[in-house]
């Protein structure tokens, strides 16, 4: 009898401590301290095996450090635990978004707004995986509603922004990603976005200030890089351009248009050799017949 009161009431002792180190725990990730944060949550684990919210917490970790296999398997442990929480579903959602299983993602957010209808980073998620379906009716909608609910989150006006300009509406890109920046004026991304929405409406001067702040806080953003090249090119600055052409494919070597790009400046410059050699570099590693087509018609064209 001894025995079995003592053990349920270290049974009992165990459960606020579990809630320490999962506070601790869930604190830490959020500082990027994961070591420290998976030490802490799984002692979570261990002092309350059922403790649901503490799966779902190491399983953000484990997403962090690129672990998608173990992250999906805490989300999936802390749903049967706990089928009400909405975030783990939203979590395993986007487990499916990272490895582009967008259909499998919807599905996921799906269940999360049907559990929490106030969940705004379920409909942001969702949106981002409608975006990449091309289904931009849908990604908007849910940016709508994700921005009612929370009109503070600079990412989420930006990712409207990029939506709108995919839909060809630059002048609504372009005040969401205003808006995006007056709430968060250090988003690169919302910088190189503007850039790129100024560039395709022909305003040169403001896409490279846009685009000069966006590489000065995202040093390694090859699509800044890109689209800087590509609004040097339209203002005739051509080694400009090909300097950042070549910044790309530093960056993302196995890129295919920018080698087409720079070769086509390069041969702007009369520089043969350098044409002929990006040419060529597609000729022979691009997998697109179209790309091959195209690099065989530039490769004639300087003879």
């Amino acid at each position: 009898m001894t025995l079995i009161l003592l053990t349920a009431f270290l049974s009992a002792c165990s459960l606020p401590a579990a809630r320490y180190y999962n506070a601790r725990g869930l604190a830490e990730y959020e500082k990027g301290k994961y070591k420290e944060a998976l030490a802490d949550l799984d002692e979570a684990i261990l002092l309350d095996p059922r403790f649901a919210e503490a799966f779902n917490n190491r399983g953000l970790v484990f997403e962090a450090l690129g672990n998608y296999d173990r992250a999906f398997a805490d989300y999936d442990q802390a749903i049967i635990l706990n089928s009400r929480i909405a975030l783990a579903f939203n979590n395993r959602g986007s487990i499916f978004y990272r490895k582009g299983e967008y259909d499998n993602a919807i599905l996921e957010y799906d269940k999360a707004i049907k559990l929490d209808p106030q969940l705004t980073t379920a409909y942001s998620n969702r949106g981002l995986a409608y975006y990449h379906k091309e289904d931009l009716d849908h990604a908007i909608a849910d940016y709508d509603v994700a921005i009612k609910l929370d009109p503070q989150m600079a990412i989420v006006w930006n990712n409207r922004g990029l939506a709108y300009y995919k839909r060809g509406n630059s002048d609504m890109a372009i005040s969401n990603l205003d808006e995006s920046l007056r709430l968060q004026p250090s988003l690169a991304t919302a910088h190189s976005n503007r850039g790129l929405a100024y560039y395709s409406a022909g305003d040169f001067e403001k896409a490279l200030t846009d685009l000069n702040e966006a590489i000065r806080l995202a040093p390694k953003d090859h699509n800044a890089y890109q689209t800087r090249a590509r609004t040097y090119e339209a203002t005739r600055e051509i080694d400009l351009a090909i300097a950042d052409f070549t910044k790309v494919i530093e960056l993302v070597p196995d890129v295919i248009d920018t080698r087409i790009e720079r070769g086509i400046c390069y041969q702007k410059r009369g520089n043969k050799p350098e044409a002929a050699g990006d040419f060529q570099w597609v000729l022979e590693h691009s997998p697109l017949k179209e790309y091959q087509i195209q690099a065989q018609q530039l490769l004639r064209d300087l003879k």
